[in-house]
């Protein structure tokens, strides 16, 4: 019996698996979790957003297990991110973006200091 690994299967697709997939929360994907684009685990991190909250700024639901992510929040930067470290992680509901080091500071010094563009 050799089974082939699912990621050989399908190229890698950097947006594959990272939401949790709807259907199968409701027992309903007709897909393997090698065929779906979803993931096929519970991952309150990578929950699909609430769509009540999203679409009524409300739900009332209290054992709602989507993720609440009010619009403004959509748009912000974490500011913890930006300072290294988000205690939230993934459940965070604000934007975590990655910038690009300087190069020179990671070489061991920049001379423009915190006046860097990077």
């Amino acid at each position: 019996d050799t089974e082939e690994p699912a990621a050989a299967s399908k190229p890698y697709d950097h947006r594959r698996k990272k939401v949790v997939c709807k259907h199968w929360l409701r027992g309903l994907c007709k897909k393997t979790d090698e065929d779906c684009d979803y993931l096929h685990r519970l991952d309150h991190g990578r929950m699909p957003e609430c769509w009540f909250f999203a679409h009524y700024g409300d739900c009332t639901n209290r054992e709602c297990i989507f993720r609440h992510v009010r619009p403004e929040d959509k748009t912000l930067e974490c500011p913890w991110y930006n300072r290294g470290f988000c205690k939230h992680g993934a459940r965070c509901h604000h934007r975590h973006t990655r910038k690009k080091p300087c190069v020179r500071y990671l070489g061991g010094f920049c001379p423009d200091g915190p006046n860097c563009a990077f």
